[in-house]
């Protein structure tokens, strides 16, 4: 079935489906499965027009993400965190709302610890497209993670993995490679609520 109609015929979710019956494990075939994926639908939007590319494929990657969260081979949020990030930056940049790229993630249910080192990541990385300035759209999302992440910790009471201490140091890091900007003021702001909120003996 799968070399007969669905790779031929550019299946890509029936072949992640088949890829998860047999328990096929070839990330490198997986990954290019998922960017057929994407560029199909964004192909597709582009042509109906009805409606923008990144919320084709923010619904796809939501929608296959809470079918497959249990099989970390076949949506690997390693590739796929980039994957989406590369496509956001070169397709729709400033097209969707701040922080899409994060929401369908987190919706998909990909934790945030999982979300901010993936970003930190491809941050040290310094890969084409994000290098220079760039690295600052890697930041807005990695202070909007935490931003998420803090909001439900406090709603909760606590617990979610937040380590304060770690995570503020992330951020600094990362805020201190770039210059002064919107995203190094975000994060100034996101850690003094956390220290005013959390106690100043968190970070």
């Amino acid at each position: 079935m799968f070399n007969k109609y669905a790779s031929p015929y550019g299946y890509n979710d029936i072949c992640l489906c088949i890829f998860q019956a047999a328990d096929w494990r070839g990330q490198a075939e997986i990954k290019k499965c998922w960017e057929q994926l994407i560029s199909a639908k964004h192909a597709s939007a582009l042509e109906s027009g009805d409606v923008q590319p990144f919320e084709v494929v923010a619904d796809t990657v939501r929608r296959l993400g809470n079918r497959f969260q249990l099989s970390e081979y076949i949506f690997p949020p390693t590739d796929l965190i980039p994957l989406l990030e590369i496509y956001a930056y070169e397709h729709q940049r400033d097209i969707g709302p701040p922080g899409w790229v994060v929401d369908t993630f987190v919706e998909a249910g990909v934790g945030e610890e999982t979300l901010l080192r993936v970003l930190e990541e491809m941050f040290w990385r310094d890969e084409v497209p994000f290098q220079g300035t760039a690295r600052r759209r890697l930041l807005a999302d990695a202070v909007y993670v935490v931003e998420k992440w803090w909001h439900k910790v406090m709603k909760r009471g606590g617990g979610d993995g937040f380590r304060a201490e770690a995570v503020a140091q992330t951020l600094r890091n990362m805020a201190g490679s770039v210059p002064r900007g919107v995203e190094t003021e975000r994060v100034d702001r996101l850690l003094a609520d956390v220290r005013r909120r959390g106690g100043a003996g968190m970070i």
